[in-house]
């Protein structure tokens, strides 16, 4: 049974497997009643046909082809300019079949009885501002048939009781069926939020609120893809705070946690518009700069390592904490892919620490 569930939601998940958020729900749903109410209206209509009902026959096929071809366009991307539109040809068709119920009674007066799946139907549709809007047009509707004087616009004959029984169960199964998806959409919007937020802090160090390793990635992706386009220049720099070890063993990691952050906000406030600061391991940190050549980067990571070395960490007893930076840059270039461009920008990085720190090393003057 389970197989089957999973089978019928991929079989009517629009374009083949599309996920399924508040713009596709619709479709997918009209998709989903229109196979089923085309199949159901074409058994109806083949009965109806035996019971020698030919009125109630053609309505039936002409519910049933409407229907019928609604599924096949809402299932085909190839006409998803069309998907809107045919979402309101096929209610149209639905009303038209339970005011034309109403009025004619169907089979022993029992046709009425269709007319509650309206309300779930139109919201589920068009959501709560158009689906409350047909449900008030339809109730209009089979209030003017119902209560017309002498019956006149009714080809058979209901009770007063009956009437106003019919009417109450309408609204009763609108007003339901609205706090429902009034519910569900409130939930859905609770939901989207979230899925936002733990997106955003999937992507985001949750102590520097820098973006982390895994949000790096994606924009050095995009940014690499972009660049090639345009035949820009990018340039990456792998920094690392000098001595950091020793200032976990001193104060303690929670000192070490400050100065992390210290100097995530410095360097944040140092770089321009467009460049990208990502924590990229421990207290290492990675920067995208683009459009910009090495020579460029060097002059800006520069500007950074004397700002953070000018701007000492304050303990509360008012001891001051010196803290540098070393780096390595590398520029991107045909020959010089993303990975590469780390890679190198570590190795001039490690040539920095090894040769004094608190430096800049370009990969152009980088020696092996």
């Amino acid at each position: 049974m389970e197989k089957i569930l999973k089978s019928i939601a991929k079989r009517f998940s629009i374009g083949g497997g599309a996920d399924i958020d508040e713009d596709n729900h619709p479709r997918i749903l009209a998709g989903l009643f229109g196979s089923i109410g085309s199949l159901l209206s074409f058994i109806f209509f083949i009965n109806s046909l035996f019971l020698s009902d030919y009125y109630l026959s053609f309505v039936l096929f002409i519910v049933c082809s409407s229907l019928l071809i609604s599924y096949l366009i809402i299932n085909s991307n190839k006409y998803a300019h069309l998907h809107n539109a045919v979402r309101h040809i096929s209610l149209v068709a639905v009303l038209l079949f339970g005011a034309y119920l109403v009025c004619t009674g169907g089979l022993n007066n029992s046709g009425p009885l269709w007319i509650f799946i309206i309300p779930p139907v139109a919201l589920a549709f068009f959501g709560l501002k158009i689906g409350v809007v047909y449900n008030v047009i339809f109730l209009i509707v089979i209030c003017v048939l119902l209560l017309f004087p002498d019956d006149l616009l009714l080809t058979t004959e209901y009770s007063y009781e009956f009437k106003s029984r019919m009417i109450y169960a309408f609204l009763a199964s609108s007003a339901l069926s609205i706090c429902y998806e009034a519910s569900r959409y409130k939930s859905f919007e609770q939901l989207k939020s979230l899925t936002r937020q733990y997106k955003l802090e999937s992507k985001e160090d949750e102590l520097t609120r820098l973006t982390n390793r895994r949000g790096m990635w994606e924009i050095l992706t995009s940014e690499n893809n972009q660049s090639k386009q345009s035949d820009s220049s990018v340039t990456l720099a792998l920094c690392d705070i000098d001595y950091f070890k020793r200032v976990n063993d001193v104060y303690g990691h929670d000192i070490g946690d400050e100065i992390l952050k210290h100097v995530s906000y410095l360097a944040k406030t140092a770089i321009r518009d467009g460049d990208v600061l990502a924590r990229w391991g421990g207290e290492e940190f990675l920067l995208l700069m683009p459009d910009t050549n090495e020579n460029a980067a060097v002059n800006l990571v520069e500007s950074i390592c004397t700002l953070i070395q000018g701007t000492p960490y304050s303990l509360e007893d008012g001891e001051k904490i010196n803290v540098t930076l070393s780096a390595g840059v590398c520029e991107i270039s045909p020959l010089i892919s993303i990975h590469n461009a780390i890679t190198l920008s570590d190795k001039c990085l490690y040539q920095a620490k090894n040769t004094g720190r608190n430096k800049v090393v370009p990969y152009s003057q980088y020696s092996v």
